[in-house]
Order: structure tokens, then C-alpha cells, then sequence
């Protein structure tokens, strides 16, 4: 079916070829480089990966995570009992942005404390279904999830397009091997000192 799920994800083959993989971390943090650009991912996460990307994890501490692969085609792929009332089905394009690089995203998307929850359930779903296989309509109940996960990413990561303090996360996570002066990250918010800091007392409840 073009689709894996990995209970315990050790890092060692990714990217996976022909495969897009989503990998949630649910406890602990890594660090290391995506395309070459630094990542610092703490639980809980995801971590998002084309076949194309060239990724290293450096640092590992204390992680739990699980991943789920599937071939770009998997969910525009039919089977008869999916179109038997539909002759044209129309191509789904749910959550490709996530693995397009050029667009701007790098792959971690920023998870919500509301949204945590939802995404635990979906992947709990998706690694019973893909164990269980229990009936005719698993896949389609896969898919059927795979899309909530794919589309609350996607709205999360146009959420953080809008925010000033994600910008300031994101230049931090890139720029974290060296002291990064506080006129840089104001720049890069289009803020002042004092607009930041509130914006991230409000965000952090710290400042």
C-alpha cells in the first residue's frame, strides 16, 4: 500500500526514498541540520521529510518517537469500493506545502498545546490501522486521518507565517551556534525592544 508506520523511529535511514515521512516526537528533544540548516526540535514536535532531504541528527536526549511514511501517491490512489459512486476523484493536495522547501517552510511545523492532543490520537489511529489491517476499508480510514494530520499542520504553519515571534524562534533556530545581538531579532520581527519583549511575555509567559 505504499505506506509504513514505525512504532520506534531511530533516525538511522532517513530520509526514506520515494517516501514522504512524518516523525512526531512526543518526549525529549534533538538537535542537528535539515538541508543544512541548523533544527533544534523539542517534544512535542514534527518533523516533516521529503526523499530529497538531506538530514542529520546530532544531538539526542531522552526521545520518543514515531514516524509514518507514505508515497506521494498514496492518497490520490482508489481502490473500487472508494470510487464505485464517484467515476472522477480529484487529486488531493492536503499537506504537500509541509515538504516544499521552496515555499519557505523547513519542515517543523510549531505544534499547539491544543493541537497536541488531536495529533496524538491521529498517529495512535494511524499505527493501529496499519498493524490491524482489519478489515476491507483500512486504508481508507488511514487516509482519512492522514488528512486531519496533514491539515492541522497546515493551518498551524499559517498561523506561525503571521507571527513575529515565530519569525524570531525560526532566526534563532537557524542562528543559534553564535550570540545573536538583540537588534537582530527586533529586524527581524519588525518590532522594537519593547513590542518583542511583550509579544513574547504573552506568547512564553516569560520574558
Amino acid at each position: 500500500m505504499n505506506i509504513e508506520f514505525a512504532p520506534v523511529e531511530n533516525f538511522t535511514e532517513l530520509p526514506y526514498p520515494e517516501r514522504l515521512t512524518l516523525i512526531f516526537i512526543t518526549s525529549g528533544s534533538l538537535k542537528g541540520t535539515l538541508n543544512e540548516r541548523p533544527v533544534s526540535i523539542s517534544a512535542p514536535g514534527i518533523l516533516c521529510l521529503a526523499d530529497g532531504d538531506k538530514v542529520e541528527v546530532t544531538v539526542k536526549c531522552s526521545i520518543a518517537t514515531q514516524s509514518f511514511s507514505y508515497h506521494l501517491e498514496f492518497l490520490n490512489s482508489t481502490v473500487l469500493a472508494e470510487t464505485k459512486s464517484f467515476p472522477t476523484v480529484p487529486r488531493i493536495y492536503t499537506g504537500l506545502s509541509l515538504f516544499q522547501r521552496e515555499q519557505g517552510w523547513y519542515g517543523v511545523p510549531r505544534i499547539t498545546e491544543t493541537a497536541y492532543p488531536l495529533l496524538f490520537e491521529w498517529f495512535f489511529v494511524l499505527g493501529t490501522e496499519v498493524q490491524a489491517q482489519s478489515d476491507s476499508l483500512w486504508v481508507c480510514r488511514i487516509k482519512r486521518y492522514l488528512i486531519q494530520i496533514l491539515g492541522l499542520l497546515e493551518e498551524l504553519n499559517q498561523q506561525r507565517e503571521h507571527s513575529p515571534v515565530d519569525a524570531v524562534l525560526d532566526y534563532i533556530h537557524t542562528h543559534y551556534s553564535r550570540k545573536i545581538p538583540l537588534q537582530e531579532l527586533t529586524d527581524c520581527a519588525h518590532l522594537n525592544r519593547i513590542s518583542l519583549n511583550k509579544r513574547f511575555q504573552e506568547r512564553c509567559a516569560k520574558a
